[in-house]
């Protein structure tokens, strides 16, 4: 196939695996893909300026795919060439360095860069605002991964306040009783249950003139197992679906 496709319609060697990389996504043929993309990556490098709009391009889509496959130290690699070629060239309030943002953050997210994550998409979230305005969809994904990010740096307040925009936004778009809202009225309800249970057993903790050693045990791990529910969910989140929903 390269070689009829290098003797046909495409003589330069990166559109060649560059298409070729788009069938082989269509055939599901992912290890494939990240072959030719990959060829793509290595002659652009060689070949052409690495702020070109194409090596920033063939990047984003690595990135892609690696996160598809769970290879997020990879994704991590290619996706900050990517985010920085792409700035470069169109700077950061453009829809592309937004989207492309976006997913890093997400990889972020995975390779457990919490406050890299979180520093990342409030950037966007202050793009998308002037990018798409107040109500949009792709903001609402971005609250939501903001969310997930606090949730794992261990901040209930953020997270609420991010998750709570999300939710407004939702609802507003598509009722309180969708799916999505519902998803997110959990999430809240669980932050807002989880402050409380802080707040009780520092006001318990405060109020205490001698401590007794199994009340501070059991504090301890009521506190403890909501905190590693929250820190679970932030492991869990799902490729894609974060900026999708």
């Amino acid at each position: 196939e390269i070689k009829m496709l290098e003797s046909a319609t495409h003589p330069d060697p990166c559109d060649v695996y560059s298409h070729l990389a788009k069938i082989y996504l269509v055939r599901k043929q992912i290890d494939e893909v990240v072959f030719m993309l990959s060829e793509a990556k290595r002659i652009l490098e060689h070949n052409e300026p690495h702020e070109s709009v194409e090596f920033g391009d063939v990047c984003f889509r690595l990135m892609e795919v690696y996160t598809l496959l769970e290879r997020y130290d990879e994704a991590y690699e290619v996706g900050t060439r990517a985010y920085e070629c792409v700035r470069a060239i169109f700077g950061s309030l453009s829809k592309r360095s937004v989207q492309i943002a976006k997913q890093l953050a997400f990889v972020y997210v995975k390779c457990g860069r919490f406050e890299q994550a979180a520093a990342l998409i409030e950037a966007v979230i202050v793009d998308e605002r002037r990018l798409y305005g107040t109500r949009s969809s792709a903001l609402a994904a971005s609250y939501k991964l903001l969310g997930t990010a606090l949730v794992a740096l261990n901040d209930a307040s953020g997270a609420l306040r991010a998750y709570r925009a999300a939710h407004s936004i939702v609802a507003s778009a598509h009722g309180a009783e969708h799916a999505k809202a519902q998803q997110l009225s959990e999430r809240i309800e669980k932050l807002k249950e989880y402050l409380h249970i802080l707040a009780t057993t520092e006001q318990s903790a405060d109020g205490a003139a001698l401590s007794d050693p199994d009340d501070d045990a059991d504090r301890f791990e009521t506190v403890a197992a909501a905190s590693a529910a929250f820190l679970d969910e932030a492991v869990s989140s799902r490729h894609r679906s974060v900026d999708s929903d």
